[in-house]
């Protein structure tokens, strides 16, 4: 856990949404794209693939 963020969280006052706060989020999903983006493109293929494959089957 960040080290400001627990400082916050244990003085108990919110003086809301930092451009900190955004940037840290920011980082983390800018570091979730190599991981996600070709999961979704997999998972993509795998949908058009099988049916495509339902699809010639039940052709023949």
């Amino acid at each position: 856990m960040n080290g400001m963020l627990l400082l916050e969280t244990t003085s108990g006052a919110w003086n809301g949404v930092t451009s900190a706060m955004l940037s840290e989020i920011f980082v983390e999903v800018k570091e979730l794209i190599p991981i996600v983006a070709p999961a979704v493109i997999a998972f993509l293929g795998f949908r058009k693939a099988w049916s495509f494959l339902r699809s010639a089957i039940a052709g023949a």
